[in-house]
């Protein structure tokens, strides 16, 4: 029953703040959450702008890798349906 009271209902258990994937490390306690989150709205957005912006750049990054990669695969596929129809049958 402790374990449960600690893990769902303690107003005085530290608890992960919702941001805390955008980079948040306080850990108010369960009580002081919704205080948290709202003290802290500006920085949850500056938080959140970055890591959007850091995620945009990666799978830009990842697109530009795909499109380069799926070139190469197109001019291989062509020399070798070339190299096919120029093959003596």
């Amino acid at each position: 029953q402790l374990s449960a009271h600690l893990s769902a209902d303690c107003p005085l258990q530290p608890v992960d703040c919702l941001f805390m994937a955008q980079g948040c490390t306080v850990r108010p306690r369960r009580q002081s959450l919704q205080q948290h989150l709202s003290d802290s709205a500006v920085e949850h957005s500056r938080l959140s702008t970055e890591r959007l912006q850091a995620l945009t750049t990666e799978m830009m990054g990842r697109i530009d890798a795909l499109s380069k990669w799926n070139a190469e695969l197109e001019l291989t596929l062509q020399l070798m349906e070339s190299s096919r129809r120029c093959a003596p049958a």
